[in-house]
């Protein structure tokens, strides 16, 4: 049966459709939901982009692409408007963390079909873009003076020339040091804030390191996306 010739179309709305960014590094969760719709339905999720084809690349995928709705297990749909019954449901997608490109824009769809799919009668659809962020770039740092005693010479970190997203503005701006490795050694000297610059004391470097410390400036975006630039004295 033609869609058109239906007494009920489903409508289908994406939640997230009036979010502007998403971090790449983050899981992405997509919400649609379908109302008004009286026959068991098939719910597809497809990428409009044939870089990101959810056929193929189903490792990106954390929860199924497509789902089988029927009648016999739906809400009903209190909010219709319709005298008679209809129903909706919800259908969720989750793509994994470090799929999507930073910077990059995808739009995703959510079709419904009358079941089974395979048929082709599209009885609805709902789209949205997805804009990937980017963390801020091209930042320096500098540090002053060049050399001196742990703990006691007080050292000046300036951090300068970020470049990012006029939307993705105002950054913060954080500092840490390390002697040998970050992950174990790690000290923070300043937590992120709008102030691009900060002063402290730095620890004794490793001797296996001419006693070189390793100070870093993180830039951080209003989305929660970081780049940093490092500098040794």
């Amino acid at each position: 049966v033609d869609a058109s010739l239906r007494e009920f179309l489903p409508e289908v709305t994406i939640s997230e459709a009036g979010a502007t960014k998403f971090n790449p590094e983050e899981a992405l969760r997509l919400t649609a939901t379908v109302t008004e719709f009286a026959e068991d339905l098939e719910l597809v999720w497809r990428s409009v982009d044939p870089s990101l084809d959810f056929g193929s690349f189903t490792s990106a995928l954390l929860t199924p692409s497509s789902r089988l709705v029927r009648v016999s297990s739906a809400s009903v749909d209190t909010g219709s408007s319709s005298a008679a019954t209809t129903y909706t449901a919800a259908f969720q997608l989750l793509l994994a963390p470090s799929v999507l490109t930073a910077g990059a824009s995808y739009v995703l769809e959510l079709q419904a079909y009358a079941s089974p799919a395979s048929a082709g009668v599209l009885l609805g659809s709902a789209a949205v873009q997805i804009v990937m962020n980017a963390p801020p770039s091209s930042g320096q740092l500098s540090v002053s003076p060049l050399s001196g005693t742990a703990y006691t010479t007080v050292f000046s970190l300036d951090t300068a020339l970020w470049v990012d997203d006029a939307e993705d503005l105002p950054l913060s701006f954080g500092f840490k040091a390390y002697s040998v490795d970050p992950d174990f050694q790690l000290i923070v000297l300043k937590v992120p804030d709008e102030l691009p610059r900060t002063s402290s004391v730095l620890p004794e470097g490793a001797e296996g390191q001419s006693r070189a410390v390793t100070c870093s400036a993180v830039a951080v975006d209003l989305f929660g996306a970081e780049a940093s630039v490092s500098a040794s004295v």
